[in-house]
């Protein structure tokens, strides 16, 4: 039995699905079966990231620190207004370097961002939820098969998540996350995730075994949760 009730867990899955997320994705050729992310591709993300986190926390320090509050304001009046109708704004996002796309050779980036509005939640009760690792395969089941918390050292954490995935094909990956909390004052706050490891299961359901490609994945995930309470 989990500390938390199911209605806070409903809305906590909300959430993470609407955080913003990035992810580098290796190419694969034709006739090949798996790709591995070459030093190049890995090396454009990790400065798309760089500049995304920059304007990222620029915006915090404007007092833009959800993605809606960067838009005009009968816009962003707009988009309020939605969101406390318990609709979802979901946005695609493109970082730019100097008004410039940054190129990813070899490799593709998926970067999105999205927002929701939850009545009568504690911004305690909801980083509670978040931070239940051990758990997260029952909250989050069946996209997450297994969770686990393996080390806590006061806002840093490393966690471990299996992925789940069927639709034309079954995916399962494993994937090692070094986790990062940030508290602004007493109505915000921040975590941002960063893979340091991802593996592909290899024949599921059969005695599955992984598929592990150290630094050169062929798949780079990095979310980030921003929590504002109001």
């Amino acid at each position: 039995m989990l500390p938390y009730g199911h209605h806070i867990r409903e809305r906590i899955i909300k959430i993470l699905v609407v955080c913003w997320c990035i992810a580098a994705l290796g190419v694969i050729p034709a006739g090949a079966v798996a790709a591995e992310l070459k030093p190049e591709t890995a090396a454009a993300f990790d400065r798309y990231i760089r500049a995304t986190e920059a304007r990222v926390h620029s915006n915090v320090t404007d007092d833009e620190f959800l993605v809606v509050d960067r838009l005009p304001e009968s816009r962003r009046q707009e988009a309020y207004a939605q969101l406390q109708d318990g609709q979802v704004y979901i946005e695609e996002l493109h970082t730019r370097e100097d008004h410039h796309s940054i190129h990813v050779p070899s490799g593709l980036i998926h970067h999105w961002a999205g927002v929701i509005f939850i009545p009568k939640a504690r911004l305690t009760e909801t980083i509670a939820v978040l931070e239940d690792y051990d758990h997260h395969q029952t909250i989050y089941a069946p996209d997450v098969r297994q969770s686990k918390l393996i080390e806590r050292t006061r806002n840093q954490s490393k966690i471990h998540l299996q992925f789940f995935n069927k639709s034309a094909v079954t995916v399962v990956v494993n994937v090692d996350f070094d986790v990062s909390d940030t508290q602004f004052g007493s109505l915000r706050y921040q975590t941002v995730s960063r893979s340091t490891r991802v593996a592909e299961v290899a024949n599921f359901g059969k005695r599955g075994r992984t598929r592990t490609s150290g630094r050169k994945r062929s798949r780079i995930y990095v979310a980030a949760l921003h929590l504002l309470a109001r």
